[in-house]
């Protein structure tokens, strides 16, 4: 079973109830620079991943240890802890990268499941390259806020694209946050996807459960 927690904004905990798989942390942050509670991670974890390097997306040294395998923002293909992860290039704004430059979306392989954090991805207009990448995973963490990164319409075309089972929104605005983003109901309006409002800010799943695409896992912090 995989656990998934979120603690706001793009940042996500990821672990299993075997032992024996590492527990992951991706985009950390520190709660207060953005007007979130800090997270509260109980134990540092064993791989922390960075899209990009940006204060929202990398803070990670207070929730880190000598024993934590940090990646930042690194491209390619590679195994870390027995986990396999690759690195996806993908522009940071609607112009292939050249106002914002690029960040790195991560495809993660996890106890039989396909995860993939999107990061500040700018566009959906992708080559098929990076679609044929992306596409059909179990679990995507898309942002849906748009300024920084997509928006309403270009995140529901892009899941209409590559049809993960869940989609978990990220990176729009809650009560809160002093970032100038669109708040979700802006992109749950344009939808078509049936939607799962949870009361809580994490779920769990296996692979024999996973629900059809497109599923909106909508968590509450």
């Amino acid at each position: 079973m995989v656990h998934v927690k979120w603690h706001g904004h793009s940042c996500f905990e990821i672990w299993s109830e075997d032992v024996a798989l590492p527990r992951i942390l991706i985009d950390p942050h520190d709660g207060g620079s953005i007007g979130l509670p800090k997270p509260e991670i109980p134990s540092p974890p064993d791989i922390i991943l960075m899209t990009h390097d940006h204060f929202d997306h990398n803070y990670y040294t207070p929730y880190s240890s000598s024993k934590t395998a940090v990646v930042k923002w690194r491209k390619g293909s590679y195994s870390i802890k027995g986990v396999d992860i690759e690195g996806i290039p993908v522009p940071h704004d609607e112009a292939g990268g050249k106002q914002r430059g690029f960040v790195t979306a991560y495809k993660i392989v996890y106890e039989g499941l396909t995860i993939i954090h999107l990061g500040d991805i700018g566009t959906e207009k992708l080559p098929d390259s990076i679609l044929e990448k992306l596409s059909g995973a179990n679990i995507v963490f898309i942002p849906v806020g748009g300024v920084y990164t997509i928006g309403a319409v270009a995140a529901n075309r892009l899941l209409s694209k590559i049809q993960p089972n869940i989609a978990v929104p990220m990176h729009y605005w809650i009560e809160g946050v002093t970032l100038p983003l669109d708040p979700l109901d802006r992109f749950l309006e344009l939808t078509r996807f049936k939607r799962y409002r949870l009361d809580n800010n994490e779920f769990e799943v296996a692979r024999d459960s996973l629900p059809k695409p497109v599923s909106l896992f909508i968590l509450k912090l």
